[in-house]
């Protein structure tokens, strides 16, 4: 697992402070409500910091998930039009996982408020190996 060494602190202020704990918390009580898992066991296994989101891959009773938190949801970040793109984000994922044979990450849960177990926005969703597109 990378370390919150790795994380730019100016770039993701206290989003680079949210728990393993935290992400535990909100990965057991997702996997139990939305995929019907027994979450009686959840691990951080990896953080990684790209330019505009951190990634946590979370295994919850042995099935892989993902937290993606936005750069922008600290501080004056989250504005409406922040929230409204991550919105559109997840809205677009659907549609092409729906519409096309692109492997693509199922979403199970979003939030666009700091009001849930890490205080922050969040995409949380299966996860797909592979290459990036880009």
């Amino acid at each position: 697992m990378s370390s919150t060494d790795d994380i730019d602190p100016e770039a993701f202020g206290p989003l680079a402070d949210i728990t393993e704990e935290s992400l535990v918390l909100l990965a057991t009580a997702i996997a139990k409500q939305v995929l019907q898992l027994p979450a009686s066991n959840g691990r951080l296994i990896h953080r990684i910091a790209g330019s505009y989101n951190l990634v946590h891959i979370v295994e919850v009773d042995g099935v892989k998930l993902v937290i993606r938190v936005p750069a922008t949801g600290w501080g004056s970040g989250m504005t409406p039009a922040a929230a409204e793109a991550l919105q559109s984000q997840a809205a677009t994922m659907r549609l092409i996982r729906e519409k096309t044979a692109v492997p693509i990450p199922e979403i199970y849960s979003l939030d666009t408020t700091g009001n849930n177990e890490i205080g922050a926005p969040y995409i949380y969703m299966s996860l797909v190996l592979g290459r990036p597109v880009s």
